[in-house]
């Protein structure tokens, strides 16, 4: 019995501190915090508008938060404009992928294309407004994307289709289990509630 529950000891002391292992090893292997890079298209003013409504950047650091993370301790942020001329985002994704970012923010599309092109594969790009990445060369297939780049489509081929389709045969399902079927009061209950 004892060195059952020694052995349990053991197991939890281990796995207590694989829970804290991922940060201390980052921290320990690099010498630096993590580093987030964000490209954006148009102006900083522009981008501060977008923070004080609340909208991009700030929800992205509160569930960075949520998790644990805080910026200035755990990363760190650094930010380019382009101030709306797009000729300037390869330049400006250049100069972030010489910092050497763990990871590349393009919150839209148009710096989504922009990053993939400087960027080397190895870099994960996270993109939260992505439209038609396939079209767009920036992904393999919507079914097997692969390379390092992930986002949200709001948008995939043939979904609103097959919403319809099955919009359909939901509606067509309930008139059919109502017209024509002998019922029981209990069922007749069920069907008014």
């Amino acid at each position: 019995m004892a060195s059952y529950i020694a052995r349990r000891k053991f197991l939890a002391t281990l796995l207590g501190s694989a829970a804290a292992w991922p940060r201390s090893v980052l921290a320990q292997a690099t010498g630096r915090r993590a580093l987030i890079a964000w490209l954006w298209a148009g102006s900083q003013s522009v981008a501060d508008g977008y923070v004080r409504a609340g909208k991009i950047l700030p929800p992205f650091l509160d569930g960075m938060r949520e998790l644990g993370y805080t910026e200035g301790r755990d990363f760190e942020m650094v930010y380019r404009f382009a101030n709306g001329d797009y000729d300037r985002m390869p330049t400006l994704a250049a100069e972030l992928a010489a910092l050497n970012p763990n990871i590349f923010i393009a919150p839209a599309t148009a710096q989504a294309v922009v990053v993939k092109k400087v960027v080397a594969t190895t870099i994960p790009i996270v993109v939260p407004v992505l439209a038609d990445p396939v079209g767009l060369g920036l992904v393999a297939s919507e079914a097997r994307p692969g390379g390092n780049l992930t986002g949200i489509a709001p948008y995939v081929k043939g979904l609103p289709a097959k919403q319809l389709e099955l919009a359909s045969i939901r509606r067509r399902a309930r008139r059919g289990s109502h017209c024509g079927t002998e019922q029981h009061a209990d069922q007749r209950a069920q069907a008014n509630s």
